[in-house]
């Protein structure tokens, strides 16, 4: 099972398309398989970009509302083979990876008080 993400708006330039939206995690944080299993898998395929190209750049964020106190996690998109099967690897704020059953404990983690978001870059078919 892949995490979920869902657009919000694609923007297209002239050499790119530009899906932003939100991911809600699935509570398999590394036990959703791939080279490296501390992750979850990120399905980026489903988002209605007209591209069949990985994404060169994937943004992930916290977008808290005014007044709240950000995790201070950090949210990295690690590129898979194709557009469905990427990971999020977290971090937390001191830079050291978020695992199943590490110090910042067993997934899946409680995301409250705000939205994980990204951006992801796609090249276009016509460059």
């Amino acid at each position: 099972m892949s995490a979920v993400a869902t657009v919000s708006q694609i923007d297209s330039t002239q050499k790119s398309f530009i899906a932003s939206g939100t991911i809600a995690l699935t509570g398999n944080y590394g036990t959703s398989g791939g080279a490296y299993p501390h992750g979850d898998l990120l399905d980026l395929s489903q988002l209605g970009v007209e591209s069949n190209e990985l994404p060169y750049c994937v943004e992930i964020y916290e977008m808290s509302p005014a007044g709240a106190l950000s995790s201070g996690n950090t949210y990295e998109y690690m590129q898979g083979t194709t557009q469905a099967n990427g990971q999020i690897q977290i971090r937390a704020s001191g830079g050291s990876e978020i695992t199943p059953g590490g110090a910042y404990g067993t997934p899946p983690f409680s995301i409250t008080g705000f939205v994980l978001a990204f951006r992801a870059f796609f090249a276009s078919f016509t460059a």
